[in-house]
């Protein structure tokens, strides 16, 4: 507010509308012209809870040199997690200001969050993979561990879609998820053939998400599956992530134990990372 006192400093605005400065009086008391001479340097660091502050007032050096570095200050509301950020600038049109705003080299820089790092943030306020968010964990009871509902696409704090039958309507290359749920067999009232369905993240494969189908005939020993599910529709899950319903059809024959398959299963995994270290010559 270029009518208002201080009005060339930043300020942090609480929830309550209480201005506090940061920095010095004058720290964007540049007027002249838009060389880089004339500039100040402003950064600002996102964290879970709150950001931070860096000012460099003009003339900016050949090397960052800030002159204000601020400790974390709260966000203004009650936003568990930042979902989006809106860079703002506002100016005065009274004509009796002669002056202007010159934005140079706006950037926004960082490390994007994986997508289960992102999930466990929405789920549960951290992206630790320790606590109520670890993989291993069942947040909500639903019988499922927390890496199990992030592949299948459930809610894992919240009533989960895992306790309802998986539907679908036209199966196949357009299909669509008209109900999310758990592992489902359906029979096929044609042919009288049983399929074991259930529902997948679409980008499962790009995450190392192994998902290993398998059969048994007595629960007793079960024997891995020899064919690969085909997708039948897709949809979103509960957390809004993308999601695809694949089948599997029963086999007659086990290809161990040669027995018809009874029940299924299955179980999911990360892919293991594999290090190659190259032979260095001395």
């Amino acid at each position: 507010n270029n009518n208002g006192a201080n009005h060339e400093q930043l300020f942090h605005v609480a929830g309550d509308g209480t201005l506090t400065p940061i920095g010095n009086v004058e720290d964007f008391n540049n007027s002249g012209n838009f060389n880089e001479d004339r500039m100040s340097n402003v950064r600002i660091l996102l964290t879970n809870t709150g950001y931070c502050v860096q000012i460099e007032k003009y003339p900016l050096g050949a090397s960052p040199a800030p002159d204000t570095t601020t400790s974390e200050l709260p966000y203004a509301g009650s936003a568990a997690s930042i979902t989006q950020v809106i860079f703002r600038v506002s100016g005065s049109t009274n004509t009796g200001v002669s002056g202007g705003i010159f934005l140079d080299d706006v950037r926004a820089t960082g490390n994007a969050l994986s997508p289960q790092a992102a999930w466990r943030l929405a789920f549960f306020g951290s992206t630790d993979n320790s606590g109520n968010g670890a993989d291993d964990n069942d947040g909500n009871g639903n019988g499922l561990s927390n890496l199990l509902d992030f592949a299948y696409g459930f809610d894992p704090v919240g009533v989960s879609s895992a306790a309802n039958t998986l539907e679908v309507a036209n199966p196949g290359a357009n299909g669509t998820i008209t109900q999310l749920g758990g592992l489902t067999f359906w029979p096929d009232p044609a042919t009288g053939e049983v399929y074991m369905r259930y529902t997948r993240r679409t980008d499962y494969s790009a995450l190392g998400l192994v998902f290993t189908d398998q059969f048994s005939r007595d629960l007793g020993t079960f024997e891995n599956a020899t064919e690969a599910p085909t997708v039948i529709a897709t949809g979103t899950g509960d957390g809004g992530a993308a999601i695809e319903a694949v089948q599997l059809k029963m086999p007659l024959v086990l290809p161990d134990s040669g027995g018809k398959a009874r029940f299924g299963r299955n179980s999911v995994e990360f892919a293991p990372q594999i290090e190659v270290i190259l032979p260095v010559e001395k």
